[in-house]
């Protein structure tokens, strides 16, 4: 599926109407990931950071993740990473995860998160869609 991914976003950047739902489906799935994940960290402003291949094709995902994550998380804020996935893996098993700690376990230690992530509830609007098989899920 990921092989196609580059066509399917330059299909939406054009304008192309199944292509730009895709986008928007990904992306909405991608804020309620982000949204679970920063439960429990607090209120206030989350900010964001998004790496990886597919944001190289930041122009057209940006948007279309700012305005789910609007409706979804509305303190977060999109921002630029300030390294790459390594540095941050690397800043993360450096000792000081600081307010991550809790959800950080090096391999090889016996510590656990003290913390459980409260659960997320399902959404209607996407589980009552059909799969790509056409079954309803």
């Amino acid at each position: 599926m990921a092989a196609f991914a580059a066509d399917v976003i330059s299909a939406a950047d054009a304008g192309e109407p199944t292509a730009t739902g895709l986008v928007r489906t990904s992306m909405t799935s991608l804020a309620r990931s982000i949204t679970a994940a920063a439960a429990g960290f607090g209120t206030g402003p989350v900010p964001v950071v998004v790496v990886g291949g597919l944001m190289r094709s930041r122009q057209v995902l940006t948007p279309v993740l700012a305005s789910a994550l609007a409706q979804v998380l509305p303190d977060a804020h999109l921002q630029d990473p300030a390294g790459t996935a390594l540095d941050g893996a690397a800043w993360l098993a450096g000792g000081d995860a600081g307010p991550y700690a809790p959800r950080v376990h090096a391999y090889g230690t016996t510590s656990r998160p003290t913390t459980t992530p409260p659960a997320v509830e399902p959404h209607d609007d996407l589980s009552s869609q059909p799969s790509p098989g056409g079954r309803r899920e």
